[in-house]
């Protein structure tokens, strides 16, 4: 099926041309979205046939995706960063979703590359992009072109909610994401900047969920502020007491501050998936109950069953 691979942009020179390449055999069209580049971003873009789009910046990278979505005029949708790429068997694992028939939309592996170790991250025997760890996340990233589909959230955006109809299978195909080549520094200024965005969205919108969630990832990761983060938290479970994402983020708080024993009371509590099964195994296994590690692992690899292998025979 055709596919477009559509993303968003500024300042990207030194990462763009690693990430088209990666994609230009299966893209049918490049669509970018150039958010006010003063390097040479555009020239790169060019060079691999872009279609490039300038958009004024308004503080929301929701609507700057959406833009970039409706310029895409083929069948499937492949959203990525500058600072991802997909490796050979990868981008052969889209391609192969695409022909797969009943599903509108699938979750790839965004791993993320970092050389800082703690409970959750998993450490590589030989580095790999000059990285010694990584973390893998579910994102939903590749769907079809439908106009019903559009992002949300101003920052850390997520196009979920609005495929609660649609038939979403996860996948086994990975984004390489390499932000941290950029510097630990810059990333950090990244998220801070992030975060003053979401402290004005949450004074006209302060029980919303996915801000308070998103302040409380930013306020404990990238500025270290436990307490901050804590309050944020306990607003969101005082307007939605069952927030997943909120018992989610306290269990990895608590885990990173070496309390295992809270960090499990929170986990326990949540609706089981696989990364809750590993997460759960991790903290048992730091614990030195072995055995109920080796049982959270064993339900972890029966959830990794239901994901659709991206080399599996096309019907």
């Amino acid at each position: 099926m055709a596919l477009s691979v559509c993303m968003i942009v500024k300042n990207e020179g030194k990462a763009l041309a690693s990430c088209l390449a990666s994609v230009k055999e299966i893209a049918n069209e490049i669509v970018i979205v150039d958010t006010g580049s003063t390097d040479n971003t555009k020239e790169i873009a060019k060079k691999f046939g872009a279609k490039i789009f300038d958009y004024q910046w308004t503080d929301d990278f929701s609507s700057a995706r959406n833009f970039s979505l409706s310029k895409a005029t083929k069948e499937w949708i492949l959203v990525i960063d500058a600072d991802e790429l997909l490796e050979a068997q990868d981008s052969q694992g889209i391609m192969r979703l695409t022909l797969m028939s009943g599903y509108d939309a699938f979750s790839l592996v965004q791993r993320t590359y970092v050389n800082e170790s703690n409970l959750f991250s998993t450490k590589m025997k030989i580095p790999r992009y000059g990285f010694s760890g990584y973390f893998d996340v579910e994102v939903v990233r590749l769907f079809k072109n439908n106009n019903g589909y559009k992002y949300e959230g101003q920052v850390h955006e997520l196009i979920d909610k609005s495929l609660k109809d649609a038939s979403i299978a996860r996948s086994d195909v990975v984004l390489h994401h390499i932000e941290h080549l950029k510097g630990e520094e810059a990333v950090k200024q990244k998220q801070i900047r992030y975060l003053e965005i979401l402290k004005k969205e949450l004074q006209k919108n302060p029980n919303e969920e996915k801000l308070l969630c998103d302040a409380a990832l930013i306020a404990f990761h990238f500025k270290n502020d436990f307490d901050d983060a804590k309050k944020y938290l306990e607003t969101v479970l005082k307007a939605h007491p069952k927030s997943t994402r909120a018992m989610m983020l306290f269990g990895q708080m608590f885990a990173n501050r070496g309390n295992a024993d809270e960090a499990i009371k929170w986990y326990e509590k949540v609706e089981p998936t696989k990364a809750v099964y590993q997460n759960l195994a991790a903290l048992y296994s730091a614990k030195g109950d072995n055995e109920k590690a080796k049982s959270y692992i064993e339900k972890s690899k029966k959830l990794q069953n239901e994901t659709v292998p991206s080399n599996a025979p096309i019907p």
